[in-house]
């Protein structure tokens, strides 16, 4: 590599950074990435940054990189704002290798309701992520594949009601 290519190499605005969080199926398996957006070394998502911006390039170095390098045999998972369910971004991907998790800041309005719609016909799996017992999102739960509940943040009464009235048994 000449020596103008490796210092552009190592100048963060060329860099990407993805982030990837295990998920594992009932039997411990891996079944997949959670890929995250980091803009930097440091393993956070630094405060004041753009959730649009942050989906977007999450896409974007998915893309560049690849899904098999990043999710070996696994699904990659997704977060979704509002911006992008819109445009439809992120049918750039490829329907049977991910899963796309609509964000708790997301307003379950007509045109989410259409757009989650227009994905599900597509083909693609719907998540709604951090999911609560009242979840204002609970209008999508027809649609959604996967519930991920964070169980920690839920007390024993709310997991037991999330479990008989909400989530249908695998």
């Amino acid at each position: 590599m000449p020596s103008s290519a490796a210092a552009l190499a190592q100048d963060p605005k060329y860099l990407r950074f993805v982030a990837r969080q295990p998920i594992f199926d009932r039997q411990r398996r891996l079944f997949g990435y959670e890929l995250l957006f980091r803009d930097s070394w440091e393993n956070s998502f630094g405060a004041g940054l753009d959730a649009d911006v942050a989906c977007r390039s999450t896409l974007d170095s998915s893309l560049l990189m690849g899904l098999d390098q990043l999710c070996e045999n696994g699904i990659g998972f997704f977060n979704c704002t509002r911006e992008t369910l819109m445009n439809d971004y992120m049918t750039l991907l490829p329907k049977e290798r991910v899963v796309l998790e609509i964000l708790e800041t997301i307003t379950p309005d007509q045109e989410v309701m259409e757009a989650c719609i227009r994905l599900k016909t597509a083909g693609y799996r719907l998540a709604l992520d951090d999911f609560l017992v009242d979840d204002p999102r609970r209008v999508l739960v027809p649609l959604a594949d996967m519930l991920k509940v964070d169980w920690m943040a839920t007390t024993p009464e709310q997991c037991r009601h999330c479990s008989r009235n909400i989530l249908a048994p695998i």
